[in-house]
């Protein structure tokens, strides 16, 4: 998987960001990776799992995390949930997807399922 956004802020101090394929088990955590800002920019190189999908995530979130910790499940703190992208049950080799802000202000909504 490679992410690129464009147009988004550095984390704040002593915070980075964090990827995460969400998925309906509440015996698994979530895989998730660290990412990197540079430039006004969010990107990652392609990040290879032999197991990213076989658990078929339903979403994919992109948060702010404590950059002192290891998380095993991503946060939810008001405003940390800054992006997602719903995916499909099946996703094909070279699938893009729109990945768009998380509504802010609520304790509800695609962000917090």
């Amino acid at each position: 998987m490679e992410i690129t956004i464009q147009h988004i802020h550095n984390a704040p101090p002593g915070e980075r960001y964090y990827a995460w394929l969400q998925i309906n088990s509440e015996s698994l955590f979530p895989i998730h990776w660290s990412l990197t800002t540079q430039n006004g920019s969010l990107s990652s190189p392609p990040y290879i799992n032999p197991l990213l999908l076989k658990n078929k995530p339903y979403l994919f979130l992109i948060t702010v995390e404590k950059a002192n910790s290891d998380p095993q499940v991503a946060t939810f703190a008001p405003g940390a949930r800054l992006y997602y992208a719903i995916l499909p049950t099946t996703i094909q080799n070279s699938a893009t997807f729109d990945i768009r802000q998380c509504p802010q202000g609520g304790n509800t909504g695609i962000c917090l399922s």
